[in-house]
């Protein structure tokens, strides 16, 4: 199974400046003594910068910056008329300060579930299967991801059956598959071109379960392919799924398809970011921009979320079999993740989990109703009413996410 889509973040760091300083030694190209600090010479401006070891005084249109590796764009607030001129360099708005200034639910879900403290190690046994090829960079990433995630999940579930991560370079795919079948004991004549999207010279991150036993797989050219916005809670996102199948063994067979991939998908994006609410706006938002899907989400009304909900549930489908969430795939992976965020709001992470748990004993259906009190489609109106919300949110506010653009795609 595929993860398409998800985020890398960026930030960026405001300069302060200083008041000028008047004196006669201020020139170009001569020396300053702090870094940042402005002042002018012949009615030009200068700008105190540092060039290797020294600090010179420069054209401060000449002075190139380097670029941040998270480049958050930033704006400060506009004084008010009447205030009292200041010296003191105006503080910036972050992206998560002023997102929090137009809807405060996102970040109350950030904020309670993924800044809390975790454990400082895990339990889980992973066994690590790398090919003769794999970058070892990029290995070692991987692992510090799983990791992450690991230890993330701790409080709340582990993974207690046979795990095993394959790691290859581009063009593997033959490698990977016939682990695959072995480890799962499964037979998948169309498994290479699953497992390579049909095109082998690019990364790939999949995962499957089977035979109490999870398999994940990837396939990685080297460390700067991870740092895309492919990859952006790409391994978090496989790992949940392994999460998800320790709750119940059957979760693909009567979970709703938005949730079994757009859950990976908000969890991987909040753990990815778990300590920096800027990058998770980011990542979490333009996930939002989906208009290459063809929905025409900007002019849904309540009722059409409605319908996209009903549309990638698929829980009605008795005895599902096989990937029964393939004609609505590539539609639960981006918009679904504020569907999955609204339960995470609602329940928390405990409880998020225990949903899966209980629809193993009955149904989603039942499971709806006796955990919110009302019917599926009651509930599922209320949740499509915070997803346009968020939205239409995220959609009017792109400033939000923009900076990602600057980071490659990766695909």
């Amino acid at each position: 199974m595929r993860r398409h889509l998800s985020a890398l973040l960026v930030g960026c760091v405001a300069l302060g400046f200083y008041p000028n300083n008047a004196n006669a030694s201020v020139k170009l190209g001569a020396a300053c003594k702090k870094e940042g600090q402005v002042s002018s010479f012949s009615g030009k401006k200068l700008f105190c910068h540092r060039k290797g070891s020294k600090l010179i005084w420069a054209v401060p249109s000449l002075v190139k910056t380097k670029p941040a590796t998270r480049p958050i764009p930033v704006t400060t607030q506009s004084p008010s008329p009447n205030a009292e001129p200041s010296n003191e360099p105006l503080k910036p708005k972050s992206i998560s300060e002023r997102w929090k200034a137009i809807d405060s639910s996102a970040l109350s879900v950030f904020n309670q579930w993924a800044t809390k403290q975790i454990p400082t190690q895990h339990n889980i046994d992973i066994i690590w299967t790398l090919s003769e090829n794999a970058d070892i960079a990029a290995s070692e990433e991987i692992k510090r991801r799983y990791d992450l995630s690991a230890r993330f999940w701790a409080p709340y579930s582990t993974v207690t059956k046979d795990f095993r991560v394959l790691i290859a370079n581009h063009n593997e795919v033959k490698w990977i598959c016939d682990i695959k079948k072995v480890w799962l004991q499964i037979n998948q004549d169309d498994c290479e071109e699953i497992e390579s999207n049909g095109r082998r010279s690019i990364p790939t991150a999949g995962q499957l379960q089977n035979r109490n036993r999870n398999i994940d797989m990837y396939q990685v050219k080297n460390l700067e392919e991870m740092n895309t916005r492919f990859f952006i809670g790409r391994v978090e996102h496989e790992f949940t799924h392994n999460i998800f199948y320790e709750q119940s063994e059957r979760y693909q067979k009567f979970m709703p398809c938005w949730q079994i991939e757009g859950g990976a998908e908000y969890f991987g994006i909040l753990i990815a970011n778990r300590l920096d609410p800027n990058s998770f706006i980011q990542a979490r938002n333009i996930a939002l921009e989906t208009d290459f899907l063809g929905l025409g989400e900007k002019s849904w009304k309540v009722e059409d979320w409605v319908n996209y909900l009903n549309e990638t549930d698929r829980t009605q489908i008795a005895n599902r079999q096989g990937d029964t969430c393939g004609p609505v795939r590539p539609k639960i992976y981006h918009l679904v993740i504020l569907a999955n965020e609204y339960l995470v709001l609602k329940l928390g992470v405990p409880g998020y989990l225990q949903l899966i748990k209980d629809a193993d004993q009955s149904s989603w259906a039942d499971t709806v109703q006796k955990t919110f009190g009302v019917e599926k489609q009651i509930f599922y109106r209320e949740m499509a009413s915070y997803m346009m919300t968020q939205y239409r949110l995220a959609r009017d506010n792109r400033w939000s996410y923009e900076a990602l653009y600057s980071v490659p795609y990766g695909r």
